[in-house]
């Protein structure tokens, strides 16, 4: 079976800008620094067709290690391969000019995601009927919701055909209306041979929606195998030893 995702030994580090301390003042230390490993060390694969749930307490490195997989951090070192057309929902409005409408935005992503302009022409009304937000496609995204953001994320994200769909959090963002409508389209991608990969914090989507599970803590995987197996290491675990820390 194809291989449609392969990350190889990645760690992501951030280096961060310190506040000046009275300690800093006084022994005339200037512009202290810090660092933090996000991602420390990951390798997995994905099959074309598999579905995989990424776990683990806040501050463990998933939504770090979904953003490298998406291509919008680079990885300190180790690699990623993907195969085929990503689309990607991550944080509210990544992605999104605010100050471009939403017809402007769905054109803008579209290009971003390789789709030549017909090809977005042909899904634009597509799009814009399932966001459901006929009535402000022309008004600037920046006057947008919450909620009217992962419409027209998701809605672009789905409908331009993705191979790999890599998925954070913000669908629990949109109404409970909403949601089953997004959970009945990821079966639908999935039924057509679509991967995924989801954050999550919902177990029982992570049980419904993927094959395979793997849990992380301060970066790194401690847990690699089924959906269900992974679900049970986490629950063992997350009170203790997977508690995120201090400051990160």
């Amino acid at each position: 079976m194809r291989k449609i995702l392969i990350v190889d030994d990645v760690s992501l580090k951030f280096d961060y800008k310190r506040s000046r301390t009275i300690r800093d003042r006084l022994t005339r230390k200037n512009d202290p620094k810090g660092s933090f490993w996000a991602v420390r060390d990951v390798s997995f694969s994905l099959n074309s067709g598999e579905s995989l749930a990424l776990l683990g307490p806040n501050g463990s490195g998933k939504s770090s290690l979904l953003k490298v997989i998406g291509g919008i951090h680079r990885p300190t070192s180790g690699h990623v391969r993907r195969r085929g057309r990503l689309g990607a929902l991550l944080e509210l409005g990544a992605g999104f000019h605010p100050e471009l409408t939403g017809r402007e935005n769905v054109f803008l992503n579209g290009a971003i995601l390789g789709l030549k302009k017909n090809e977005i022409e042909s899904i634009f009304d597509t799009v814009v009927d399932f966001s459901g937000l006929a009535p402000f496609i022309d008004a600037p995204v920046k006057t947008y919701s919450s909620g009217m953001y992962v419409r027209l994320g998701f809605a672009i994200a789905v409908h331009t055909q993705p191979d790999l769909l890599i998925v954070d959090e913000v669908l629990s963002v949109g109404d409970e209306a909403f949601q089953t409508i997004c959970l009945a389209k990821i079966r639908d991608l999935q039924a057509n041979g679509s991967s995924i990969v989801l954050v999550t914090h919902n177990m029982q989507s992570a049980l419904e929606f993927t094959q395979k599970g793997i849990v992380l803590s301060h970066g790194k995987i401690v847990f690699q195998g089924t959906a269900e197996q992974a679900i049970i290491s986490y629950h063992e675990h997350q009170f203790d030893k997977f508690a995120p820390e201090p400051g990160i």
